[in-house]
């Protein structure tokens, strides 16, 4: 679910009646509109001020039809439904985040990519953010990217991923990267245990938020690790 800046409009992804994955938008005194549909779950939603709306999909509604998956980055006009454009990817999207002045979403992939869209579509620019140095011994299991978040200045970006390692345990990671030179900034932390389930930045970017699957939160200062 995603909640409009002004508090008015949120969206959710929720199943119609024709099998597909729609998302809806909820306005108080007014019916859901849906918008958009997907043959697959609508995994991540983001609302931008100027009416746009983002879903981040991957997974097959039915098990048995991962033939009709469309793992994809989607954005629609959120008042006329029109598809604006689309991000075809060869892994499921998994988590979204919108710079603060909104010209760029940041998403999450299964396969451990970290993509950089430009809010006018990837014809107006697509980057990956890598790591630095030798990883070779880190693969992306089939969580990958958990959370994604902007610092409130958008100078950084802060990511959590499940990984697991050739030669020694499996574990998880937080990472921070220069939204300017698409770079990381530091080396990656260990975090959540067993395995980081989101992320969020507080308003004054003082302090980050790690939600884990065993249902703690984990406070990480950026400047302290």
């Amino acid at each position: 679910m995603a909640l409009a800046h002004d508090g008015a409009v949120a969206a959710a992804e929720a199943r119609s009646r024709d099998g597909r994955f729609a998302v809806h938008l909820l306005a108080p005194g007014a019916p859901a509109r849906v918008v958009g549909g997907v043959r697959s779950d609508a995994r991540a939603v983001a609302l931008t001020r100027a009416g746009l709306l983002l879903a981040g999909c991957g997974r097959s509604f039915r098990p048995t039809d991962t033939g009709r998956v469309e793992n994809a980055l989607v954005a629609w006009d959120a008042t006329s439904g029109e598809e604006r454009w689309r991000l075809d990817s060869l892994s499921e999207v998994t988590c979204l985040a919108l710079s603060p002045d909104e010209r760029t979403v940041a998403a999450g992939l299964t396969s451990g990519q970290l993509l950089l869209v430009s809010i006018d579509g990837p014809g107006a620019g697509v980057s990956e953010l890598r790591p630095v140095g030798d990883d070779a011994d880190l693969q992306p299991t089939s969580g990958g990217i958990k959370g994604v978040a902007f610092s409130p200045d958008g100078q950084r970006l802060y990511s959590t991923a499940w990984r697991t390692k050739v030669s020694a345990a499996d574990g998880s990671e937080l990472r921070v990267w220069s939204v300017a030179d698409r770079r990381e900034l530091r080396p990656p932390v260990a975090c959540g245990n067993p395995s980081p389930s989101g992320l969020d930045v507080s308003p004054d970017g003082a302090r980050l938020l790690v939600g884990t699957r065993d249902g703690q939160v984990e406070v990480w200062s950026p400047e302290g690790y």
